[in-house]
């Protein structure tokens, strides 16, 4: 009897199972070993077609299989045997497209879900597979080979056991040991963050940049130039910011977060009848506020009876539990004993009322008290170098050039600048011969001072609004009536200083009027005289300098600090725009959008 010949596999031959547990094993290495692979850098915009195209054609290669087993039933001659059936025949499992679909369809699915999904899906598929396929076809093989059947069966459900062994283990080892494969992989990548405005202004130049953008990476900018020249990485973030100006996160160096305005409630009783809760709660409020302004850096220049707050709360905020500017703070301020207030009582109580600041006396306790200060978490020391202590009230120095020149030593020793109150010709003189590093207010400096100032680098903070507030608290309206006597005297000092060529950085006194409404210093600063990029310069990079962190705050330049705000519309030519914030990031973290 002639042996019958080979049954023909053309159009079928398709590679081997094993190629379905390497398949797997790619799959796995892909799931576990994700972002040390090139594959990462694509992220989700790569890596998601890629996975439903695989899903897509491995489910057409396993549906070819299934319509190829079911046509090939049709060829089987019953006569021949199971081994040349297993050997040649078109259910051999080595030749069949549904394996390799299957195989297929796997990795797509491990792409698109990178979980542990197909510990469930592939041995669902498979049992699915041979209950509706394989089982029905069984009947049939049973009947033309009978017992010789046992052998094929016996070998495809071997290796369909063990298909879903080694598939079910393969997706389920990254789930079981997430720990190990996330310390193998190295620390999460920072977030980057891709911010496109209309244009940006770095904080130095005259005129912003249209078409910039500014890629962020953490906590610092890595990138800022022309947006074509600035490549995100895949996963960026990109926010488009249209009709804004990117530029850094504004400065005000004098603040009083623990004190609010003044026709609420009078500076006296927030000293003496408010109590350190009371006012640390108010100042969580003031801080959001102003950080939701625009302002991302304050320098807080005493806390006005309210002791060493201040120091707490910059620790809420540069731990994350409150929102608010990065802080800069002197405690509680130095006054000379009998200068300050609260004061009016009665003789005999007058050493037991509370003071807003803390009181020296000669140089023995000058040195004390500023030791003191730095010990309880001061960054600068602020002192009043003159104040309303004259015979009639009137405004006189306070501690002796000596006195100064001892806290400027300590100070300096300890790496800490010195800041003065002043606002008398003579008050500003001791403070320059003594060293300090600004000067507040200097309502009535003359042309000689401010020379003195400018020589040295002694920069002025003037506080313009302040001074305006309170006189609007009195009833004066402004735009209406004629400009008071101290707003004449302001703003003739003011222009002096400028003239001088004195330093000029941005501090609002805040606190004495509301806080979010530090913008009206900026605006003032223009109204008096400068132009507006200069306003926005000692908003930003001067007021950095000056806090001696002119690498890393202040501008818009890589590898600084990524505090930053976008504005609608331009403020290098109208100052009010700084009103219009879009969005605020304080070291990377965005705050508002």
């Amino acid at each position: 009897m002639t042996a019958p010949a080979p049954l023909s596999n053309a159009g079928v031959r398709f590679p081997p199972p094993f190629l379905f547990v390497i398949g797997i094993l790619v799959g796995w290495m892909l799931d576990r070993y994700w972002y040390p692979l090139p594959l990462s850098r694509f992220g989700g915009s790569a890596v998601q077609p890629l996975g439903w195209i695989l899903l897509a054609l491995g489910v057409f290669l396993a549906a070819w299989g299934m319509a190829t087993f079911r046509r090939a039933k049709t060829a089987i001659n019953p006569h021949r045997s199971a081994s040349q059936l297993v050997t040649h025949g078109p259910y051999r499992f080595t030749r069949n497209p549904m394996y390799t679909g299957l195989t297929v369809a796997y990795l797509g699915g491990a792409a698109l879900l990178d979980s542990g999904w197909p510990i469930i899906v592939l041995p669902i598929v498979l049992f699915v597979l041979v209950r509706t396929v394989i089982s029905r076809e069984e009947t049939y093989l049973n009947d033309a080979f009978g017992a010789d059947y046992g052998a094929y069966t016996a070998r495809v459900r071997r290796w369909l056991s063990l298909i879903m062994l080694v598939g079910a283990a393969a997706a389920a080892i990254p789930r079981v040991a997430p720990a190990q494969a996330r310390v193998r992989q190295g620390p999460v990548p920072a977030t980057t963050t891709l911010l496109v405005p209309d244009r940006v202004w770095d904080g130095v130049e005259s005129a912003p940049h249209s078409g910039w953008a500014v890629l962020v990476t953490g906590n610092k900018i890595v990138a800022a130039g022309p947006r074509s020249q600035i490549n995100a990485p895949a996963g960026a973030t990109t926010i488009d910011l249209p009709g804004t100006t990117l530029m850094p996160g504004l400065i005000d160096a004098h603040s009083h977060v623990l004190l609010h305005p003044y026709n609420e409630t009078s500076w006296n009783d927030q000293v003496l009848h408010e109590s350190l809760a009371l006012r640390t709660a108010r100042a969580v409020n003031h801080l959001r506020a102003t950080l939701m302004a625009g302002f991302t850096t304050l320098r807080d220049l005493g806390t006005e009876g309210a002791g060493y707050a201040d120091v707490g709360l910059k620790q809420a905020v540069n731990q994350g539990i409150i929102p608010g500017p990065r802080m800069f703070v002197s405690t509680r301020a130095i006054v000379a004993r009998g200068a300050y207030g609260p004061a009016g009582f009665a003789a005999e109580y007058a050493n037991d009322i509370p003071q807003g600041g803390e009181e020296a006396s000669g140089l023995d306790q000058m040195a004390q008290v500023v030791r003191d200060q730095i010990k309880h978490g001061a960054d600068w020391v602020k002192i009043y170098a003159d104040y309303r202590w004259g015979p009639n009230g009137e405004t006189e120095p306070t501690f002796t050039l000596d006195e100064l020149k001892e806290a400027v030593d300590i100070a300096s020793s300890s790496g800490r600048p010195v800041t003065v109150h002043a606002t008398t010709p003579e008050g500003m003189r001791r403070g320059v011969l003594a060293g300090v590093t600004t000067i507040e207010h200097g309502d009535n400096g003359t042309t000689e001072v401010f020379k003195m100032m400018a020589d040295r680098g002694v920069c002025l903070v003037p506080t313009l609004a302040a001074g305006d507030a309170v006189l609007q608290y009195g009833g004066w309206r402004k735009g209406v009536d004629p400009d008071r006597p101290s707003i004449v005297a302001k703003k003739k000092s003011f222009k002096a200083a400028l003239d001088a060529g004195v330093t000029i950085c941005n501090g609002s006194d805040v606190g004495v009027f509301t806080h979010g409404d530090n913008a009206r210093e900026l605006e003032m600063l223009v109204a008096y005289g400068m132009t507006p990029v200069a306003a926005l310069r000692s908003a930003t990079s001067i007021d950095a300098k000056m806090l001696r962190m002119g690498d890393q705050l202040g501008q818009v330049k890589e590898g600084y600090l990524a505090d930053l705000i976008a504005v609608k519309g331009d403020p290098t030519k109208d100052i009010s725009a700084i009103r219009q914030v879009q969005l605020v990031m304080k070291d990377g973290t965005i705050y508002k959008q």
